[in-house]
């Protein structure tokens, strides 16, 4: 047996000795409809990191793939965003990889809209989109990104209490 070890260890030594490491991965932005997902993926990808606001005939229909080359870094990534309408929500199983990092995107409201409702549905989309990819790929890394937060003008406590109810849906 230690001999069919030591042979695979070094089979395994041989083949990956020449190997280069992949250095591209895949950069999801999930969230509902109008959340800010096409806006936070092309503030990523400008060099001023701004996006410009988005016509309402120019929203994301299904999904968008574009390439993000990392300027000063040998990595790249393949944003994918995925169009939020429930129409959709049916295909967004086929695109959810292991090897991801996943944007959770969601859109800061005034004080006046965060009513009771509000915070139900805002736990509630969370949850739905977490649920949906643990089921698909467990594990993965999900960085949660508040988008439209000068809604909110400078009022840090509805912020908080909006990011709380996005924590409690993870």
């Amino acid at each position: 047996r230690l001999v069919v070890g030591t042979a695979v260890c070094a089979y395994i030594q041989e083949t990956c000795a020449d190997e280069v490491g992949n250095r591209s991965m895949r950069l999801i932005a999930l969230g509902d409809a109008e959340s800010g997902k096409t806006s936070a993926l092309a503030a990523l990808l400008s060099p001023d990191n701004k996006a410009e606001p988005i016509a309402p005939d120019t929203r994301t229909v299904g999904m968008q793939f574009t390439r993000w080359e990392v300027e000063g870094e040998d990595v790249s990534f393949e944003t994918v965003d995925l169009a939020g309408q429930a129409v959709y929500s049916m295909t967004h199983q086929f695109f959810l990889v292991r090897r991801a990092v996943y944007l959770l995107v969601w859109r800061a409201v005034p004080r006046k809209e965060f009513t009771a409702t509000a915070r139900r549905e805002l736990v509630k989309m969370a949850k739905s989109w977490v649920d949906s990819l643990h089921i698909r790929c467990p594990g993965s890394h999900i960085l949660c990104v508040c988008t439209h937060k000068d809604v909110v003008q400078g009022d840090t406590e509805t912020l908080e209490e909006q990011c709380s109810c996005v924590q409690e849906g993870v």
